[in-house]
């Protein structure tokens, strides 16, 4: 199951989706998309969603915990994490904050 593609999917048509243990992705007025890294508490949204592309309850929980594990291994790696339609998650050196960026195009 791929994760980006669920996040990008409903982040079409709301505003804002949790990713349990690492941060939420927000859709701001304007269209432009921001990663708060304060929303962490898992909502049951992504949960759902995944329950709905039928996956089971422990396939769910490892889904999450594997992207969470791989995008955290990528920013520390390679201090970015490119997903897909998504963004790309950079931290910002002078800050610290992680910052979304539109995605790579080409």
């Amino acid at each position: 199951m791929n994760v980006v593609e669920v996040i990008t999917e409903y982040l079409l048509d709301n505003r804002k989706l949790v990713v349990p243990n690492l941060g939420a992705f927000i859709v701001k007025e304007t269209g432009e998309r921001i990663f708060s890294d304060l929303l962490r508490v898992d909502d049951g949204v992504l949960v759902s969603l995944l329950h709905a592309k039928g996956l089971s309850e422990m396939e769910t929980a490892v889904t999450i915990d594997r992207f969470v594990f791989e995008t955290r291994h990528e920013m520390e790696l390679y201090g970015y994490c490119r997903l897909g339609q998504v963004g790309t998650l950079r931290r910002d050196p002078e800050t610290g904050v992680l910052k979304l960026y539109p995605p790579v195009t080409g």
